[in-house]
């Protein structure tokens, strides 16, 4: 993504961020905060870390994981994060639903790796980070992958290298347009929290006759592979909600959880 490629927007009750193209003028409207660096972000980071750890979301949190995980264990090589903003821009509200939300994601992803598998490479893609968010996750290990594309674009990027089936993803509420989430779908990632799978999933399934259980061809612009490749993203994982975040409950309300299961599950 160019760096003005996304934005952050309000959604309403329930639709937690988004992300879509803003006009020229987003990143003037939302600029680097001044004496912001990576020290003052991992302050504020801790802060947050302190209320994310002291949370009942938490604790729901990490009894699914627990009661999901495979019998094998999870077996993730790579965390990604996607889009989850800046932590050092002007905008207050913004900024700290965004430090909220990375803070999940590592704790996470820490909560993952403590299934012996060896250390979980981790890398982020977000165009709104500074160059004080980049040195902060520099510094506590993390790769941020630069995506430059036309000021149009919804596609995944140059992260998708990255994904794989021992990769878990994080996204919450990046507007994917359905190229960018087949191009997720078709990473086959083993474990998954976000806004969009669901939507696009929803979708696929009312282009599929119902006489004839076929994908209707063409619909609404969106290839039969595509819509087949969904549906088996869906047809392939359980899902459920993600806790409810009792202190401010828009940041994480409408993310889901998707799982593999085993062969012959339903």
């Amino acid at each position: 993504m160019a760096e003005d490629s996304w934005t952050v927007i309000g959604r309403g009750k329930g639709r937690g961020k988004g992300r879509v193209n803003p006009q020229p003028s987003a990143q003037r409207d939302n600029p680097p905060l001044r004496n912001h660096g990576a020290r003052e972000i991992a302050d504020d980071i801790q802060k947050k870390t302190r209320a994310w750890h002291n949370s009942s979301c938490r604790q729901d949190l990490l009894r699914i994981m627990d009661k999901k995980r495979p019998d094998e264990g999870w077996r993730i090589e790579r965390a990604v994060c996607l889009a989850v903003g800046s932590f050092s821009r002007d905008n207050w509200q913004s900024r700290q639903r965004s430090l909220m939300q990375f803070v999940a994601f590592v704790d996470i992803v820490k909560h993952l790796q403590q299934d012996g598998g060896g250390q979980i490479q981790c890398f982020a893609q977000e165009p709104q980070f500074t160059e004080s968010d980049q040195t902060y996750l520099a510094s506590i290990g993390i790769q941020v992958i630069e995506h430059q594309s036309d000021a149009n674009s919804k596609a995944l990027g140059p992260i998708h290298e990255h994904l794989g089936p021992s990769t878990f993803v994080f996204e919450p509420f990046m507007d994917f347009d359905f190229n960018g989430m087949q191009s997720l779908f078709s990473t086959d990632p083993s474990f998954y929290i976000g806004s969009s799978a669901k939507r696009w999933i929803e979708l696929s399934k009312n282009l599929v006759r119902p006489e004839t259980q076929t994908v209707e061809s063409e619909v609404a612009d969106l290839p039969v592979s595509a819509v087949e490749k969904a549906l088996s993203f869906g047809r392939t994982r359980a899902s459920c909600h993600f806790p409810v975040f009792e202190e401010e409950p828009l940041i994480f309300e409408g993310l889901d959880l998707y799982w593999k299961q085993p062969d012959g599950d339903d």
